[in-house]
């Protein structure tokens, strides 16, 4: 994917920036905060091709920086809504799956995942955040 320019400034961004401050801060400047988004007409996504298999794709660099591209550049982002993207991993409902020793896989159209029978026990409490986990540094690698 080509690099360009995929934000551009508010025409409000002070005004825009305040009302999120002050939501996160459980206060209000009289104005409500407004998210709203659409799918931005005529854009068409630059497709993404690969012979791995789905799970794969979850930490490949350039397989996020496509599917973060077509997001931002196929959403027009109006009143309060600012631009922002994010990792997906396993449909971003496996992290603390995987970071608690589970594993996953897709289904055969990619649009779902099963857990793999194994470690994984949810009955136990979700071991402790470490950045040295596989996944954390795999996901590093993305970012």
């Amino acid at each position: 994917m080509p690099n360009r320019m995929i934000c551009s400034e508010k025409i409000c961004d002070t005004e825009s920036r305040l009302r999120h401050r002050m939501f996160w801060e459980n206060r209000s400047t009289g104005v409500p905060l407004v998210y709203a988004v659409s799918d931005n007409p005529g854009f068409i996504p630059a497709p993404w091709r690969t012979s791995l298999p789905r799970k794969e794709w979850d930490l490949l660099p350039d397989w996020h920086l496509n599917r973060i591209g077509n997001f931002l550049e196929g959403t027009c982002f109006f009143g309060d809504a600012m631009p922002m993207a994010s990792l997906m991993v396993g449909l971003d409902i496996t992290n603390t799956a995987v970071l608690a020793g589970g594993d996953y896989d897709y289904s055969c159209t990619g649009d779902f995942i099963d857990f793999k029978s194994g470690d994984l026990d949810l009955a136990q409490p979700v071991p402790d955040f470490t950045p040295d986990h596989p996944l954390a540094i795999d996901l590093k690698q993305c970012y």
